[in-house]
Formats: structure tokens, C-alpha cells, sequence
């Protein structure tokens, strides 16, 4: 099972690395993919976090699992 998951996952990945980098070779656009996840763009935001998403009460309501399930939201 572990092998045939990892050889669909990896077919995945293969054809999200060449979507997005709009490249037809496999080690190019692996190449090219890894640049893309690690570039500084992906870690900073250009816009700030909704309110809703980083107030206090949105803390409360996500700081477990019971207070994600009860203070309303979508369940993870």
C-alpha cells in the first residue's frame, strides 16, 4: 500500500510542479517548483489577517478543539 500511494502522490505532485511552473520536464519543473515554495512569497502576506481571524475572540473560539467545535465555525 505504502508504494502504491507513494508512486500516485508522487504523479501529483509531478503534474502540480508543471502547472505551476509551466514547465514540461520533470527536473526542470521540480527544480523550478521548490524555488517557487521556498521564495519569500509564500511565507508573507501582502494583506493583513481578516479581524475575525486574529482577535481576541476568534483566539477563544480556536484555542481547542472544543472551543473550535462550540464557538461556531467550521469543524476541522
Amino acid at each position: 500500500m505504502g508504494w502504491k500511494m507513494l508512486h500516485r502522490l508522487y504523479q501529483q505532485a509531478m503534474l502540480i510542479a508543471k502547472a505551476v511552473t509551466k514547465k514540461d520536464g520533470e527536473e526542470e519543473a521540480v527544480t523550478e517548483f521548490k524555488k517557487y515554495l521556498n521564495s519569500s512569497e509564500m511565507y508573507f502576506n501582502e494583506h493583513p489577517f481578516p479581524e475575525n481571524e486574529s482577535n481576541e475572540e476568534a483566539y477563544l473560539k480556536c484555542k481547542s478543539i472544543e472551543g473550535k467545535i462550540h464557538g461556531g465555525g467550521t469543524p476541522i
